[in-house]
């Protein structure tokens, strides 16, 4: 089952990128996103940061190693590369996450993709998130898993992230909004939908967590292969890659200068198709 899924969306990516690249040359409409198998021989440093232009569009893509610590050296990078790349729109990973007064309450709270948002806000250009729907990217996964498997991995997901950051709620307030954003997704309305549910969900889905409050991120890398939500993870990463592989060439070729902040896996993934579709400067 998960083969041919696996199948299905090679077709889709194939069909995006000759759109995405449309007028390119056959070379450029050979390039893909990186595989899994592919990324799992590579190693990379952290901040791994790619530039690249095209006319008057220019990419700064900061791959980042997620971090809510405000002295951790890449705060400082990702804001001393925004001051000399001045973009003129800005992309952060993670949806929309809140800005607080000063840098180090946002970055507390909402980690690099906050800073994003509050540069964005501070010099008033336009800051938007790199993810695709999520109502789209369910439909994606309800081909393959249950409704019952996705919401408990959409609701697992963010907790080792939530134990990182500073929070003004509790961790069983927290699911419960969550549980309660997850219940209006098209698809996604049946149970868990309260903390006894998913409760009950996490014994017979993954009954090697005794506690969903001490899930690992592990759980979730799409390299690996010990739970079912890894298998989620990879179909995840794979489309969303290739929304953002899209997102970033369009908006580039507009003639954006477009800043875009992401975890460092995602920029390997997706450098060779970006570079095939836009002219690139050297790897720093």
């Amino acid at each position: 089952m998960i083969s041919t899924a696996f199948q299905k969306f090679g077709i889709s990516l194939v069909i995006v990128l000759v759109f995405a690249f449309s007028g390119a040359t056959a070379q450029e409409k050979d390039a893909s996103i990186m595989t899994f198998d592919e990324y799992a021989k590579v190693r990379h440093g952290y901040p791994y940061i790619v530039e690249m232009q095209i006319g008057k569009g220019a990419l700064l893509y900061f791959g980042a190693q997620h971090t809510f610590d405000p002295k951790n050296a890449q705060i400082a990078q990702i804001e001393k590369r925004w001051k000399e790349f001045r973009p003129t729109v800005a992309y952060n990973e993670g949806g929309n996450p809140s800005v607080s007064k000063t840098v180090e309450e946002t970055v507390s709270k909402s980690g690099e993709a906050g800073l994003v948002r509050y540069l964005a806000a501070r010099d008033k250009i336009s800051a938007l998130s790199l993810e695709p729907s999520r109502a789209d990217e369910a439909a994606m996964l309800l081909k393959t898993y249950t409704p019952e498997q996705v919401k408990v991995f959409y609701a697992l997901r963010p907790i080792s992230q939530f134990r990182k950051r500073k929070n003004d709620e509790t961790i069983e307030v927290f699911m419960t909004n969550v549980l309660g954003f997850l219940s209006r997704i098209l698809g996604l309305e049946g149970a868990p939908n309260s903390i006894v549910e998913l409760d009950k969900s996490c014994l017979w889905l993954s009954p090697q967590l005794k506690d969903w409050r001490t899930v690992e991120q592990s759980w979730f890398d799409p390299v690996a292969s010990h739970a079912y939500t890894n298998q989620i993870a990879r179909l995840s990463s794979e489309f969303r890659d290739l929304h953002m592989v899209k997102l970033l060439i369009d908006e580039v070729k507009q003639g954006k200068r477009v800043f875009a902040v992401v975890g460092g896996s995602h920029v390997v993934m997706q450098e060779r198709v970006l570079r095939a579709a836009l002219k690139s400067a050297p790897h720093k």
